[in-house]
């Protein structure tokens, strides 16, 4: 099992983005280990971690989708077939939605050596 932190703030604008990214980086060059780092964009509003990582974005990762489209694409698998929801809601129910929905399809990995990265969303006409 690996480890989780958040940057969180009530205000906007106090840098826990920039600190979030800068952080990532130190790590995965500072420490050696086999884990990897995964950034997660949880700002639906006004997202911008993508950001820091753009020099090393290949054309491909423009169209990764992100978290808002993992959750809106588990609504409408729940709405296709509702006994869905109480398989993956049992204990092995991860594996399950694994399978339907890989989380890999919405990480853009390797962004930097040992980071993974997966944004807010796919950043087109159709983001909420």
């Amino acid at each position: 099992m690996g480890s989780v932190i958040t940057f969180y703030s009530y205000k906007g604008g106090t840098g826990r983005t920039m600190a979030l990214a800068n952080v990532a980086c130190l790590v995965s060059r500072n420490f050696v280990t086999t884990e990897k780092i995964l950034l997660v964009d949880w700002d639906l509003e006004a997202p911008g971690l993508h950001r820091f990582f753009t020099r090393y974005e290949k054309p491909n990762h423009a169209d990764k989708l992100g978290v808002i489209d993992y959750f809106s694409n588990i609504a409408e698998l729940l709405e296709e077939n509702r006994e869905i929801y109480r398989t993956i809601l049992s204990e092995k129910g991860w594996g399950t939605l694994n399978k339907l929905m890989p989380l890999g399809d919405y990480v853009i990995s390797d962004i930097l050596p040992g980071i993974d990265l997966m944004k807010a969303g796919r950043f087109d006409t159709q983001y909420p």
